[in-house]
């Protein structure tokens, strides 16, 4: 009878290490997306700024940045998951960009898609500014623009000491000053 119930609990002892990394996905499996944006003419474009990790550790990261247009958020950001080869993280988005074009209706749309979507964090900052894609698409940041905006209104809370109460912004593109 022992022998019995030693080899169920062994038995179930290894299914239970057997199925532990069901449905895992390696970190060089994922898009790692720092920003998403949002713009508005006639059809809703989501724009994302992705960071491609490399297979080996020490590699570079290379950042990209991806636009897809659908009639809605929900299906814009489906066409931008088919144009991408990988799933994306949002675990490490930082900020979303909505630019002006987006009126009521389909900014409630962007607020209710950011509230449902899996891994995107609450403490993410809101930032409006003329052109999303502009913003994020702009080539003169070395490293994460979404991170870069942060950083940003951070050192301006630092530097006035102002301390602000919400998590939205205005922000303008180098590229309109030229």
């Amino acid at each position: 009878m022992k022998k019995i119930i030693k080899s169920v609990f062994v038995f179930a002892f290894v299914c239970a290490f057997l199925c532990g990394c069901s449905g895992m996905e390696e970190l060089s499996e994922r898009y790692t997306v720092t920003a998403l944006g949002f713009d508005f003419n006639k059809t809703m474009t989501v724009t994302a700024e992705i960071f491609v990790t490399g297979d080996t550790a020490g590699s570079e990261l290379e950042r990209n940045v991806v636009s897809a247009k659908g009639k809605t958020v929900s299906e814009a950001f489906y066409n931008l998951k088919l144009k991408l080869s990988q799933n994306p993280l949002l675990d490490h988005c930082t900020a979303v960009v909505i630019g002006n074009t987006v009126d009521g209706k389909r900014l409630k749309e962007v607020f209710d898609f950011c509230e449902n979507q899996k891994g995107l964090n609450f403490g993410v900052n809101f930032v409006a500014t003329q052109n999303a894609n502009e913003i994020l698409s702009e080539k003169s940041y070395n490293v994460a623009v979404g991170f870069d905006i942060v950083s940003a209104i951070d050192s301006f809370k630092d530097t006035s000491g102002v301390n602000f109460k919400c998590r939205r912004y205005e922000i303008e593109s180098d590229a309109s000053a030229s």
